[in-house]
């Protein structure tokens, strides 16, 4: 009985280590898309211009 009780703890520990471990990966990603985006998107198009056809850079 004492180690079904200490297995359920375990169990119960893993899935909370999971959870977090989710929440961390989900918002590091989210501040480092904050970072990757620019501020002043004509900056961006400027450069897409000079690699693409206007075509390819109406997406700002």
């Amino acid at each position: 009985m004492v180690c079904s009780i200490g297995h359920s703890s375990q169990a119960s520990l893993h899935r909370h280590r999971g959870w977090s471990m989710r929440i961390v990966i989900t918002a590091a990603l989210l501040v480092c898309a904050a970072f990757a985006a620019p501020e002043e998107p004509n900056e961006q198009a400027s450069i897409c211009l000079r690699h693409h056809s206007p075509a390819a850079c109406r997406v700002w």
